[in-house]
């Protein structure tokens, strides 16, 4: 069933039924899937650990409100919406420097009204900014893009790690008496 538990048909049932034919000696097997009713997302709420100062958990809080507005309950519950709102999340964070955060989802489902309530708890982990600073060649964005990535672990963030980095880009270019400095404040 995961494949119609993925599709929000938290009710499904099969049914089978085995047909046996003397005349070929072989046995039919003929499957009935009832899907049941499609469930609705009757409610998303997130939370965010108290790791964070009061006053950047409020941001994060109105963040997180209008990438999840009220117009997106009553849709219909998906794993890819699931898997959607994960990595909307992720970025919303990633953006603000929390490059590893840890999120859990609790799904309670409601029967009788086919819905289900998601709760999405989000530990935000440790904030980590990286600044460049004389570079003339390419644009901050490349290197927060293409060398530090999306989901990478925290310990690539080591300075040696995204100075070599950093250095071998510009060896690629042509420079290739590169020196890169870093400094951890």
């Amino acid at each position: 069933f995961p494949v119609t538990i993925q599709q929000g048909y938290f009710d499904a049932t099969v049914r089978d039924e085995l047909l046996y034919s003397k005349k070929y000696k072989a046995i039919t097997v003929k499957l009935y899937i009832n899907r049941g009713k499609k469930y609705t997302i009757h409610s998303l709420t997130t939370t965010i650990e108290p790791t964070l100062p009061k006053e950047e958990a409020t941001l994060f809080e109105n963040k997180l409100s209008n990438a999840f507005p009220l117009s997106l309950i009553t849709r219909t519950y998906s794993q890819e919406y699931i898997e959607n709102s994960v990595q909307k999340i992720k970025t919303i964070f990633k953006d603000a420097g929390y490059s590893n955060c840890q999120i859990k989802l609790k799904k309670q489902l409601e029967r009788t009204t086919n819905s289900i309530d998601l709760s999405f708890s989000i530990t935000p982990g440790i904030k980590q900014l990286i600044t460049f600073f004389g570079n003339t060649v390419f644009p901050d964005s490349f290197f927060l893009e293409q060398i530090i990535g999306n989901d990478q672990p925290d310990w690539l963030f080591s300075p040696e790690i995204i100075a070599e980095q950093i250095s071998h880009e510009y060896y690629k270019k042509g420079y290739w008496e590169t020196t890169i400095n870093w400094n951890i404040s």
